[in-house]
């Protein structure tokens, strides 16, 4: 008995559908460096991995990319569970946190990932936290927090496309607040990798 392509389609579940092409196709995966890769241990023993994008402009591929990203980590530690997390820096550059996939209005996807929003922090209470890392992030969360009561006053008082206004912001404006976070994030990974060194010479 011939299998034909469409046959497929049933045991994938999927609704019925003509099928236009089967093929094999090498993937041209392209070469990114992570933003930050934690190897981690959890209280209970267990070792795994967290990719963290550290997003500073809108990028509608943000979400698919960090998917992508997951899935050539763990290829690579095919036994390590590999966590992703986008830190979205302004209220401009989020693209939410869910990926979607509707064929005919028929929901196939729906996978949530996990998002972090730094206007939704207290600056305040970051900078005053202790903890080095939200003291570092608490003048993003303070400036992120003003945008977002910007845009929120002018989505209110105006009648324009809000996705147009947010449009208009610069890029590189953008990047240089990533580079700016990326060396906080740095220096705070040879301070504390100086306290451990420390630490064992004790």
């Amino acid at each position: 008995m011939l299998l034909h392509p469409a046959d497929l389609l049933v045991l994938l579940g999927l609704p019925a559908a003509s099928v236009i092409e089967v093929s094999v196709p090498e993937l041209p995966l392209p070469k990114q460096a992570l933003d930050t890769l934690l190897r981690v241990r959890s209280p209970e023993g267990q070792e795994y991995l967290i990719i963290i994008e550290w997003q500073g402009y809108r990028d509608r591929s943000i979400l698919w990319r960090l998917v992508v990203s997951m899935g050539v980590v763990t290829l690579d530690n095919p036994d390590l569970p590999v966590i992703g997390i986008v830190i979205y820096l302004k209220p401009s550059d989020d693209m939410g946190d869910r990926i979607s996939v509707q064929v005919d209005g028929e929901l196939i996807y729906d996978w949530q990932v996990r998002a972090i929003r730094l206007w939704e922090f207290d600056a305040a209470e970051a900078a005053a936290s202790g903890h080095l890392v939200l003291m570092t992030l608490s003048p993003l969360m303070e400036a992120t927090q003003r945008e977002y009561e910007r845009l929120v006053t002018k989505e209110v008082l105006m009648s324009s496309d809000l996705i147009e206004y947010l449009m208009q912001d610069v890029k590189a404006q953008h990047e240089q607040e990533l580079q700016q976070l990326r060396q906080a994030m740095e220096a705070t990974r040879r301070e504390y990798e100086a306290t451990q060194h420390e630490a064992e010479i004790e």
